[in-house]
């Protein structure tokens, strides 16, 4: 990701942590809702901006203009959002109407159950078809422990509040949508002491908001835009519950419930298990929409993925479908597209790693071949110029692609942790997608607030306008992907997929690059997926490559930690056997980490030094540092006392 980009976080220091601006939260929901039961509503997001530059000293000098609102498009301070599920914003409130302080209170409610028995059944159908799989690390395919969804220990942290005008087009009779994100966590006494974690799922509670008596949304994004004066964290919150705020009650009760999303880590399969791939996880994708009746929560159709199985069997449907797409041009190529229910899945699965080079993350390429939409692609499309770009646009808006685009492992925001946390924090709690979203949200509500009309067009989830860095997707001869350019000094590499490289520098692979990679070869069943890994990359004098088959997705180029370059840091490889031995064990995670990792050179992260796919940057004693998501405890379902 370039500086243009990334600029909002600038000079944010410590409270980057707290306020971002802008999201992709959970870009997959249940399409066009029609909507009824009034239940719990939603909050909003608070925006927090480096201080504007000092006024000229000189006496000639015009005095300043005031500064203007800034659009609030995020809420992930910790404490802000620690006051709103105090305040009625819980979990357990919003989904179900009553407080709930653990899993175990939510499941006293009907509608919770019915999306945790949906979950249960997802699980034993895994496990059916998986003799490999089961709870704890006994198991080679380690799966999700669903008591942690009815449980003292485990609870639903708020982790943000997301402003989502932008999704307009999609249900053009509302105002976008207010998003809650709660993630999975626990604190438990276990016999070597305290443990606490989160846990890889996620939890999204979205409702419509309501345009005025006139059918304007201006008043509504007037209520995003916070005061110039307001800029501590208490009067932030204030402002958010206020009577002008976004989430002023008068305003909540006009929302219209829309549905409870979730994101999960069904399993997880560890790299001495699949060598080659450095592993292998699946997450599933649900969306429950309200009922006025009991269950309350049904399984609603997933926006714009399709039903592969169902589609498959049925050739007049498939061929209904295709039709569609032939004539949906138009809305593709700005991003806005909305596919009919009828054909849609009510669950997906996305797998990781590899993204789209991974034919389970490519529902449409599964289903239809370039010459199918050839005379679908239209002449002067900026983002659908060939029949396979207009294939992966499809697929980059379908759960699946959208969750496995430049994210972090299947999500795209994680949430912010205590500045005091070392061990097993993230530093950066986005996905580059998600970071690259920000330049086009904030504009796009204070259009809407100053009564004009925002720019709809919505960039492809792999490749953000001006992203052409150090890891950046780049296009490897196709024309739809011609303007999929790399900075100076770098050159687009083919790491996995045979239609997108990355960007990497000319001179050969640095710390942190790719070393180890290879045409994927996918199969129908993603679970026999595998890559022909070829000869590894030299990493230089002094240096080595990090292995997939001890779980560095393509390979990681390290080293030791004397005399290191600008861009690197010091990191914890860990001694993979011991590791895993030691968690396997009970013991605390931050204990195997002190006992059983290395000092390693690895690539330096942060908002503006985004890691490649695949890799999340992460907190350390030296600073932030790439390093494979589930060597971070938080971000794999195994290891965790149950």
């Amino acid at each position: 990701m370039t500086a243009r980009s990334a600029r909002t976080f600038s000079d944010l220091g410590p409270r980057v942590a707290a306020v971002l601006v802008a999201s992709s939260l959970f870009g997959c929901g249940a399409g066009r809702e029609p909507a009824r039961s009034r239940a719990p509503a939603e909050p909003v997001a608070t925006v927090v901006l480096p201080e504007p530059s000092a006024p000229s000293a000189s006496a000639a000098a015009p005095s300043p203009a005031p500064p203007a609102a800034e659009p609030i498009v995020v809420v992930a301070d910790p404490g802000i959002l620690a006051e709103l599920d105090r305040s009625g914003f819980d979990a357990g409130t919003l989904v179900t109407g009553s407080p709930a302080h653990s899993t175990r209170e939510l499941a006293a409610s009907p509608a919770f159950r019915a999306v945790t028995s949906v979950i249960a059944e997802d699980l034993a159908r895994d496990r059916a078809a998986d003799p490999a799989s089961g709870v704890g690390m006994r198991f080679a395919h380690r799966q999700f422990d669903p008591r942690w969804l009815a449980s003292d220990a485990a609870r639903f942290e708020l982790v943000g509040v997301v402003n989502r005008l932008d999704r307009r087009p999609f249900a053009p009779e509302h105002c976008g949508e207010v998003r809650f994100v709660y993630r999975l966590a626990y604190s438990v006494e276990t016999k070597a002491g305290r443990m606490d974690s989160r846990l890889p799922m996620t939890l999204n509670v979205v409702s419509y908001q309501e345009p005025d008596a006139q059918g304007s949304c201006k008043d509504v994004a007037g209520s995003w835009l916070r005061p110039a004066g307001v800029r501590e964290r208490g009067e932030e919150g204030k402002y958010l519950v206020g009577a002008t705020g976004p989430l002023a009650p008068e305003r909540r009760a006009r929302w219209v419930p829309k549905s409870v999303e979730t994101n999960f880590q069904s399993v997880r399969w560890p790299s001495t298990v699949r060598p080659s791939m450095a592993g292998h996880a699946e997450y599933v994708l649900r969306v429950f929409r309200r009922t006025e009746k009991a269950p309350f929560l049904v399984p609603a159709p997933l926006e714009n993925t399709p039903d592969v199985a169902r589609l498959s069997r049925d050739p007049a449907l498939r061929g209904e479908l295709l039709a569609f797409l032939r004539n949906a041009e138009v809305a593709l190529d700005r991003g806005t597209l909305v596919v009919p229910e009828r054909f849609l899945a009510t669950r997906a699965v996305s797998v990781s790693p590899h993204g789209l080079a991974r034919r389970a993350n490519r529902l449409y390429r599964s289903l239809f071949s370039p010459e199918d939409v050839r005379s679908a692609v239209p002449s002067g499309s900026g983002t659908i110029a060939s029949p396979v770009a207009f294939l992966r646009r499809l697929d980059a808006m379908t759960c699946p692609g959208c969750h496995q685009s430049r994210s972090i492992a299947g999500f795209h925001f994680l949430g912010v942790e205590p500045e005091s946390d070392v061990v097993d924090a993230l530093a950066v709690p986005m996905s580059p997608h998600f970071h690259a979203e920000l330049e086009r949200r904030r504009p796009y509500v204070t259009a809407l607030a100053e009564g004009r009309s925002p720019d709809e067009f919505r960039p492809f989830a792999e490749h953000a306008p001006g992203d052409d860095g150090v890891g950046a997707r780049c296009g490897l001869g196709d024309p739809g992907f011609s303007a999929w350019t790399c900075g100076a000094g770098l050159a687009c590499v083919r790491h996995f997929d045979d239609e997108l490289g990355e960007c990497e520098p000319v001179n050969g692979p640095g710390y942190g690059d790719s070393c180890e990679s290879g045409p994927v070869t996918v199969e129908r069943d993603p679970h026999r997926d595998s890559v022909r890994l070829a000869a590894k990359a030299s990493c230089g004098e002094g240096r080595v490559c990090e292995e997939n088959a001890v779980g560095f997705p393509g390979g990681m180029c390290s080293g030791g930690c004397d005399s290191l370059p600008p861009g690197a840091t010091c990191g914890g490889i860990a001694l993979l056997t011991e590791f895993n031995d030691c968690l396997a064990a009970g013991t605390p995670f931050d204990r195997c980490v002190a006992q059983h990792t290395r000092p390693g050179a690895v690539r330096a992260c942060g908002f503006h030094a985004p890691c490649r796919d695949d890799y999340v940057c992460a907190r350390g004693p030296n600073g932030a540092a790439c390093i494979p998501p589930y060597f971070t405890f938080q971000l794999r379902v195994d290891g965790h006392p149950l």
